[in-house]
């Protein structure tokens, strides 16, 4: 039996109304296939397969490029809800990311929050 370990492949950084968040991809060391977390090591955790083989190139971080945006709601206060659609340019696929910036008045800040649907947002071209 082999053992099955993972290979940091690409950081991904995102970047949108001057915030940035970023995403780690890994390939595994049995079938070169790419997984993602939100986790920059998987030591501990369980990374999702996204169904791309991995490009065997060295760990590198790239710069999503943002393609779309479609704003759900946004106030004059500055609270925003926003898809977006990132170019994941080393693989060729896209990436559907939901991008949240709210004003909590209990702490008194703002918070940004990002998320993609683990698994089922990545979006390879024919």
């Amino acid at each position: 039996m082999n053992e099955l370990t993972y290979t940091k492949e690409a950081t991904y950084q995102f970047e949108y109304n001057g915030d940035v968040n970023y995403e780690y991809h890994f390939v595994d060391s049995i079938l070169n296939m790419r997984f993602r977390s939100a986790e920059e090591s998987v030591e501990n955790s369980l990374p999702t397969s996204i169904g791309i083989k991995g490009t065997n190139e060295a760990h590198q971080i790239i710069k999503a490029v943002l393609v779309g945006e479609r704003v759900f709601y946004e106030d004059t206060q500055g609270q925003k809800f926003v898809e977006l659609l990132y170019l994941l340019p080393d693989i060729n696929c896209y990436m559907q990311i939901e991008y949240r910036k709210e004003y909590e008045p209990l702490f008194d800040k703002w918070i940004v929050g990002w998320s993609s649907r683990l698994g089922i947002n990545l979006i390879k071209p024919n």
